[in-house]
């Protein structure tokens, strides 16, 4: 089988990602993903929805 293996720096931090028996295809779309839940979560990115939220001060409108 093979192993694809890939690391990024996401949410302030280094992801190490493993796929065991799949292909690139699929590492990727894990990349894509991690890098989406940042766009919303991460108080590491100024424009993220969470960032967004802390710096309002009063409700905010936010992605799903």
């Amino acid at each position: 089988m093979t192993v694809s293996e890939r690391s990024i720096h996401v949410m302030g931090t280094e992801a190490h990602l493993v796929v065991d028996g799949g292909d690139e295809r699929m590492l990727d779309r894990a990349v894509e993903r991690l890098h989406g839940l940042e766009r919303r979560w991460s108080r590491c990115l100024a424009d993220s929805g969470l960032s967004r939220l802390n710096l309002s001060g009063r409700p905010t409108t936010v992605g799903p």
